[in-house]
Formats: C-alpha cells, sequence, structure tokens
C-alpha cells in the first residue's frame, strides 16, 4: 500500500495515529477500505502537537500513522462531507438519508455532486 497522499485528511475519518504496532490494519470510516500505513513515524500526532513543536515546546513522538488512499477522489470527499453532516445533524430522520446517499456514493464509487469547496 502506498503512503503517499494528495487529498486532505481529517482525522478521526480518513486520517489516524495510534502507538506503535497497536493496530494491524484500521479501515476509513468514510468508505471501509484499509488504510495505507507508516509504521514508526517520529513526528506530530495532532495539530497542537505541530504547533508545539513549531514553537521548541515539544519533541516528535513515535507512532504509526494510517491515511486512506482514496481520500482525494470526489466520491470519497462527497461521502465524507455527507458522513460528517450526518454525525452533526440533531434529526435522526436527516442524519439516516444522509448516511443512506454516503454509502450509495461509497458503494458505486461516483460522486453525484461536487463538494470540492467543503472538505
Amino acid at each position: 500500500m502506498s503512503t503517499e497522499t494528495t487529498g486532505t485528511l481529517h482525522a478521526g475519518w480518513d486520517f489516524f495515529t495510534s502507538e506503535p504496532g497497536r493496530h494491524v490494519v484500521l479501515h476509513c470510516r468514510v468508505c471501509g477500505e484499509p488504510m495505507a500505513a507508516a509504521r514508526d513515524v517520529v513526528g506530530p500526532t495532532g495539530w497542537a502537537h505541530a504547533m508545539a513543536i513549531r514553537a521548541g515546546q515539544a519533541n516528535g513522538r513515535l507512532h504509526d500513522r494510517f491515511h486512506c488512499t482514496q481520500c482525494s477522489e470526489p466520491w470519497h470527499r462527497q461521502a465524507l462531507a455527507l458522513r460528517q453532516q450526518a454525525e452533526r445533524s440533531p434529526s435522526k430522520q436527516f442524519a439516516d438519508v444522509l448516511t443512506d446517499e454516503a454509502g450509495e456514493v461509497v458503494r458505486t464509487r461516483t460522486a453525484t455532486k461536487d463538494v470540492s469547496g467543503v472538505c
């Protein structure tokens, strides 16, 4: 699996970090695909950690990094936006509709709307 990515990653959805060796495989919360793994990486594990390193207040930490290789695909970006909107929705019925549409987008690997400005 490639460890290169050209898309924007979203922590907790299509990007995760973990203690070294803790996970053999992680699956993308957006599309369910096994994620590419970079093992024993030294660096920041989040935005605040990156800022602390940049300010000279912290050092990088040994960790494994996982990302979805589909993250730059238009269908993946749309499915992500739909799933995030469903999670934020106070309405169960509306969230179910969004989740169903996200599932269809993932199943067909076809975006039904351009969301390039959203994610």
